[in-house]
């Protein structure tokens, strides 16, 4: 079976996990018997995260190699790409990473997903922020990676708090290729926000717990996704700050 994976480029760290993943699942299965008696294997396309490269492997196992399903450990962006060859050759495209509520909102017939929505993750940062609010004076801004993944989710957040009448402070998107990653950092900081909601990735959200620390800047933050949830963050930044800012996340 065929499984497009991001094993190089910026989203490495989310493909290598997703190769741990495969190995662990393919030793229980195989060690119950395989699949119809007969040993099941994977065999791994690396998709650099690209969408543009997802589109080349989509088309290639579709069309030419005629793939009788195909798994897909790929995010949002690029499972977007995926789905719509799924969809036009009729072949399952099976995922986990990609939460986009895009995907589930065009009503595909052969993508299927064992994920949490956008929606749900949205819901639930809405309900925990109102939450903390019963706590004391709570100020929000959204620190996010523009991508369908990150502006998704951020775009629910956006319409559940304006529906509550709460102000956001800022609003800072990034791009992972941009090479300095301070100054949305420092848009949200010189705003009047005590508390961020931050849908990321493990390497941005790395780089950028790092610029926080750096220039003392301490607010509440409540994650989304892998990156503020992947358990190596405390390792790779300090752990004390981790602990400073009640780093949480909202994840599947």
């Amino acid at each position: 079976m065929p499984a497009i994976v991001a094993m190089s480029g910026a989203i490495a760290v989310t493909g290598q996990d997703a190769q741990k993943g495969i190995a662990v699942a393919l030793e229980h299965i195989n060690a119950d018997g395989g699949v119809a008696g007969r040993p099941l294997k994977i065999q791994l396309y690396d998709t650099q995260g690209n969408p543009g490269v997802v589109r080349q492997v989509m088309e290639r196992l579709t069309r030419l190699e005629r793939a009788p399903v195909i798994l897909g450990c790929e995010i949002s962006a690029g499972t977007s790409a995926a789905a719509q060859f799924a969809e036009q050759a009729r072949v399952p495209h099976l995922n986990s990473p990609a939460v986009s509520a895009e995907l589930l909102e065009r009503g595909y017939k052969w993508y299927f997903s064992d994920q949490i929505t956008a929606d749900t993750e949205a819901a639930t940062v809405v309900e925990f922020f109102e939450h903390l609010m019963t706590q004391g004076d709570v100020v929000p801004a959204l620190l996010y990676e523009d991508s369908p993944r990150g502006a998704g989710t951020i775009e629910r957040i956006e319409v559940l708090l304006e529906e509550r009448g709460i102000e956001i402070a800022a609003s800072a998107p990034y791009s992972r290729s941009d090479r300095n990653l301070l100054p949305p950092v420092k848009r949200v900081q010189t705003s009047s926000a005590n508390m961020v909601i931050w849908a990321g990735y493990t390497e941005d959200v790395v780089t950028k717990l790092q610029a926080m620390q750096q220039h003392d800047f301490k607010p509440y933050i409540v994650g989304i996704s892998g990156g503020p949830g992947d358990v190596r963050t405390p390792q790779l930044v300090d752990r004390g700050f981790v602990e400073d800012v009640n780093l949480s996340t909202v994840d599947y």
